[in-house]
This record gives structure tokens, C-alpha cells and sequence, in this order.
């Protein structure tokens, strides 16, 4: 039997350790560890998964009239980070309108036409213009040219009248 020193209030008390004391310990401390390892390997799995609330083991220490005995899982505790939900929430959300802005963007794309298509909205309207522009410009070239008018008079007295166009007029 082995001997473990105890130091309490200045005073010293030597408690009689046994082997299976000892043995018992170590195997509470290797089945403790084992389920928190479990626990942790769990949480790491799930780390990704949506709605996950990564889970925490509580110990506590076995004694048995004062002489410790080793240690045991007293709880397993479900842990949620406030902060953390409502992040990923509001990056959900913010994809979500990401996703829905560009699927209005692809429709509105294709009902009006791509920039460089031809058939595009864009396109046929700047055709419009130019057609507009055109038929601006030709009407105001037909403004410019003159256009005389011919007036025929009337020369001469009597019987000895004639009509004759500016032209001939001497």
C-alpha cells in the first residue's frame, strides 16, 4: 500500500493510497475522457451543419468518504452562440437575395436581349433613333433646296398679246 501526503491548513496527513484506488482512477479518468472525445468528435462532424448547437461535457470528481476516486461525465451540455445563429442567418438571407436578384437579372436578360445580340431591346430602340434622326435630316435637306416657281405673264397689247414664261422675258 502506497502513501499520498495531504496538505490541509498548515498541517500535514498522510492517507493510505491502494493500488486498485490508483487502478480505479485512471479507468473513471479514461471513461470520462473517451465520451468527451466522442462529444468533440461529434461537434466537429456537425460543424457545417445548419441549426447545429455544438454540445459540451461537464466532470465532476468521485469520492467515497472524503477519498477521491476518480472522475465521471456529470452532464452533457448543449451550447448556442447567439451571435453565431444570427450570423449565419443573415448571411442565408443575404445569398438567398443574391441568388433571386441574379435569377431576375438571367429572365430580364433574356426577354430584352444581351448587349451584343442584335435583337435586343437596347438594339432596336437605338435603330428607332437613328431611323428618327434620318428622316429628320431629309426633311430638313427638302427645306433647304428651293423650289422656284414658274408664273407665266401676259406681254403686249391688243391682238398683239402673248404669254410668255420669266425666261423668255428680255
Amino acid at each position: 500500500m502506497g502513501f499520498a501526503t495531504v496538505y490541509a491548513e498548515q498541517s500535514i496527513r498522510i492517507v493510505p493510497v491502494s493500488l486498485n484506488g490508483i487502478a480505479g482512477s485512471a479507468l473513471t479518468a479514461l471513461q470520462t475522457n473517451t465520451a468527451a472525445l466522442g462529444v468533440v468528435a461529434n461537434n466537429v462532424s456537425n460543424l457545417n451543419t445548419p441549426g447545429y448547437a455544438r454540445r459540451l461535457v461537464n466532470q465532476e470528481t468521485l469520492s467515497v468518504g472524503g477519498q477521491l476516486m476518480g472522475v465521471n461525465v456529470a452532464s452533457v451540455q448543449r451550447v448556442t452562440n447567439q451571435f453565431l445563429a444570427q450570423e449565419q442567418l443573415a448571411a442565408t438571407g443575404t445569398a438567398q437575395q443574391y441568388d433571386t436578384m441574379s435569377g431576375l437579372f438571367s429572365q430580364l436578360n433574356g426577354l430584352l436581349g444581351g448587349p451584343g445580340d442584335n435583337q435586343s431591346l437596347a438594339t432596336q430602340m437605338t435603330n428607332l433613333s437613328a431611323a428618327f434622326a434620318n428622316a429628320s435630316q431629309a426633311l430638313e435637306a427638302a427645306r433647304r433646296r428651293e423650289v422656284k416657281t414658274v408664273e407665266p405673264r401676259v406681254v403686249g397689247e391688243g391682238d398683239e398679246q402673248r404669254i410668255v414664261l420669266p425666261e423668255e422675258i428680255p
